[in-house]
């Protein structure tokens, strides 16, 4: 059962810091005494950040969960620190293939930080459309049409996250992992 539910906005970072403090600190209390088996995360991790450590030093090693969004947190980059443990959907691990690798090796030199989900995911939506534009589709009808093509009439597309294809319905068909964020480098 959810034992707490509590929205979240862009206002939180803008408080003076004991104003904010205040907030985390009751909110984590009454997180942790309602002794919950695990924290689910649906916020953004520019948020948690704000959370984590009072969850850290309140929930002792309580599951932290979270979404795909956490994949590209800037502050991972150079480990877990008080986000060790923390675990998150995604779509796809990034050193799932040699050519996510590379992807990553890349990015890496050039933007100085590793690529989450949402790079990898944006580079292969990019690359789709292109090469929807090169086989003929001009039309947002025919771009549509296309993709609703991928896995039935044409063979899914091999992205950089895995082969894409849609539904009848238009859901991409892929598998999600799990990934925990391991202790520093």
């Amino acid at each position: 059962p959810v034992v707490f539910d509590q929205p979240h906005s862009d206002e939180e970072l803008a408080l003076p810091d004991s104003v904010c403090e205040s907030l985390i600190s009751a909110t984590v209390q009454a997180v942790v005494a309602a002794r919950p088996t695990v924290i689910v995360w649906l916020g953004r991790p520019s948020i948690l950040q704000l959370y984590i450590l009072a969850i850290r030093r309140m929930g002792g090693s309580l599951p932290v969960l979270g979404g795909d969004a956490i994949s590209s947190w800037a502050d991972l980059a150079d480990g877990g620190g008080e986000w060790e443990g923390v675990q998150y959907v995604d779509f796809f691990t990034i050193d799932g293939s040699p050519e996510l690798r590379a992807f990553r090796d890349r990015y890496l030199t050039r933007f100085g930080a590793p690529p989450g989900s949402a790079e990898v995911l944006s580079y292969d939506a990019v690359r789709l459309l292109l090469t929807a534009r090169a086989e003929g589709a001009t039309t947002g009808e025919e771009v549509r049409l296309w993709l609703l093509s991928l896995g039935r009439e044409r063979p899914a597309y091999r992205g950089l996250s895995g082969p894409i294809a849609f539904s009848p319905n238009g859901d991409v068909e892929r598998g999600y992992v799990l990934v925990t964020i391991p202790s520093g480098p």
